[in-house]
């Protein structure tokens, strides 16, 4: 799982901590950060952000609750933990 941000942008801030609640639960899932200005983001034509990236291939942008980013990444990966309810509010 890969998110793509801008340092400091609000909406990017929320997106991580929105990202915490899943990555707490899915513990053994490799995360990684991207900022705006990194080669891979730019390789991708990645202008929006957050931006997230499940498995190099399912994109999705915006600031999404702990449960959508789920449901996102468990579309690709049936892990147990995606039977377990996440938070359905933003943070």
């Amino acid at each position: 799982l890969d998110l793509f941000i801008i340092e400091g942008d609000s909406a990017n801030i929320k997106a991580e901590k929105n990202l915490k609640e899943f990555s707490d639960t899915f513990k053994e899932v490799k995360f990684e950060k991207h900022l705006s200005n990194d080669n891979l983001t730019e390789e991708l034509n990645i202008k929006t952000f957050p931006t997230f990236l499940v498995n190099n291939r399912v994109k999705f942008s915006g600031v999404h609750t702990a449960d959508t980013i789920k449901e996102n990444f468990c579309k690709m990966n049936k892990l147990p933990e995606c039977d377990k309810s996440l938070s359905k509010s933003l943070i």
